[in-house]
């Protein structure tokens, strides 16, 4: 007969807890992938051309996709850190709208937001800007509409007020 001493004992304990910490990190790492997943765009985006006269900070912007006409307007001349509205008019039926903020040829991070839909042909979000450390204020909303099982983007200019 075997007799086991405490520090067998320790060291199969020591095994489990490794393995059992294994099977935690790779059901961690596949849930993760999946849900990151989840949040990349589903269709890569057709680009449509705006109007030229278009600035969202001076009223609602036009948008002519394929299937119909979009309006997209902003509830008044965004400031940076203070929260606007972004509102969408569609006259067909979307499947999903979501913008996001960037600088004209400057990246600032991640700004996207998903708008939802308050009625069948309008879609709605509170947004915010953030500071741009270099105090500029010509940015560029890009809204992604879906439609038809297809994804069209629309790169709309605007100025931002000054920060208070």
């Amino acid at each position: 007969m075997t007799e086991y001493s405490p520090v067998d004992t320790q060291h199969k304990r020591g095994l489990w807890i490794v393995a059992i910490l294994l099977v935690v990190v790779a059901i961690g790492y596949s849930w993760g992938r999946h849900w990151m997943a989840s949040q990349l765009p589903s269709v890569a985006p057709i680009a449509v051309d705006v109007p030229g006269d278009c600035a969202l900070h001076r009223g609602p912007c036009r948008v002519e996709l394929p299937p119909g006409v979009v309006h997209i307007e902003l509830s008044h001349e965004p400031v940076p850190l203070e929260p606007f509205r972004v509102q969408l008019h569609a006259s067909m039926a979307l499947e999903r709208v979501s913008v996001d903020f960037q600088m004209v040829d400057m990246y600032m991070g991640v700004n996207r937001y998903d708008l939802k839909q308050q009625a069948p042909e309008i879609w709605s979000r509170q947004a915010m800007l953030p500071v741009c450390a270099t105090g500029r204020s010509d940015w560029v909303m890009y809204a992604r509409i879906e439609v038809d099982g297809l994804a069209y983007v629309a790169a709309l200019p605007f100025e931002a007020a000054a920060a208070r």
